[in-house]
């Protein structure tokens, strides 16, 4: 083991006059007069780190370049002390805001994106340090706005400045205020006419079920007729018109119709009109004896409507007046009080 004594330390922290001695046997101890370094050791290194990472450095953790010190005790006691000069290296967070039109994609760094939204990726710079790149798309919407026309068979509707009679469907594109594609889709739709049918039974003529109806008499309409059903007055061409619920009218085929000769309702003896058919006037003759009393005359249309009526005491013969009455079937009613006589009579 060695020894110093009588040791003298000058200002440059140089120990000389030391006297060195060994435990060895039979040592000598020895004056030494040269120096012996006692100031302690100063070393340097170069740390590198990325902006926002951190380093123990002095006892506590560093997140800022610059000098940082510890001192160390070397294995013999003497300090050390170690400077790190720290660097810091930049990272970065950089961003991009995109818009698209709903439907579209972008492509960013060979990724496709289609949907709004905020999307981050990491990135190194070139001395290794993580940046960050964030990513904001917004979508603008496009429009899909459609109606629907309804035409009859045999019209046309005008479509975009054209006029169309067949069923087929339009698509108009345009853009919307952010410059988005919008698309307009017309369907155009044909709606069939309707076909009626008239069913015939006697006189009565009945049409098909529709909305409405208008009968024709030789493709004259005929005033009023506008019943299912219609009773024909005089032969000749009957048709029907009608509309359905959609707004579209059609014919029916023209069906012949033959009125019944009057001499096929032949009038019982008591009760005799002449002349029938009649033009201004005509005499209904009946047996008398029918009524114990007076009676009443009526006279009805077709539609049972009353047009005339007046009361009788004796007369054997009563005597019908035109009176401004249309050409048409009419029925005349002798009523007592009890017993009822009808007749039939035609004005041309």
């Amino acid at each position: 083991m060695m020894r110093f004594t009588n040791p003298k330390a000058n200002s440059s922290s140089c120990l000389t006059n030391f006297i060195y001695s060994d435990s060895v046997p039979n040592a000598v101890p020895t004056t030494v007069g040269s120096c012996l370094d006692l100031s302690p050791k100063t070393y340097t290194r170069d740390s590198v780190m990325c902006d926002g990472d951190s380093v123990m450095l002095g006892g506590m953790y560093q997140y800022v370049a610059g000098s940082y010190y510890d001192t160390l005790m070397a294995v013999n006691g003497c300090d050390s002390i170690i400077r790190t000069l720290l660097a810091v290296n930049a990272s970065y967070e950089f961003s991009n805001n995109v818009t698209l039109c709903s439907g579209d994609t972008v492509m960013v760094d060979s990724v496709f994106y289609t949907d709004a939204g905020t999307y981050y990726d990491s990135l190194q710079t070139a001395k290794g340090c993580d940046s960050v790149f964030i990513l904001e798309i917004t979508l603008d919407p496009t429009y899909e706005i459609g109606d629907t026309i309804a035409i009859c068979s045999g019209d046309s509707a005008m479509i975009n400045g054209t006029y169309y009679s067949d069923a087929q469907t339009f698509y108009d594109s345009m853009l919307t205020v952010q410059g988005c594609d919008s698309v307009f889709v017309t369907v155009l739709n044909v709606n069939a006419l309707p076909v009626p049918v008239i069913t015939q039974s006697s006189n009565d003529l009945t049409s098909s079920s529709a909305v409405s109806y208008q009968w024709y008499s030789s493709d004259t309409a005929l005033t009023g007729a506008t019943s299912q059903t219609y009773t024909a007055t005089v032969s000749g061409l009957y048709s029907v018109m009608v509309t359905d619920a959609n707004g579209c009218s059609g014919s029916s085929d023209t069906l012949e119709v033959t009125i019944t000769a009057l001499e096929e309702f032949a009038l019982p003896p008591i009760l005799r009109i002449f002349p029938n058919p009649m033009e201004d006037r005509a005499i209904v003759h009946f047996d008398r004896s029918v009524f114990n009393g007076p009676y009443t005359i009526h006279v009805y249309n077709l539609l049972g409507k009353k047009l005339l009526e007046e009361s009788m005491t004796s007369e054997s013969e009563v005597i019908i007046q035109r009176n401004g009455l249309a050409p048409g079937i009419y029925f005349i009613e002798l009523a007592g009080e009890s017993k009822t006589l009808v007749g039939k009579f035609l004005i041309k």
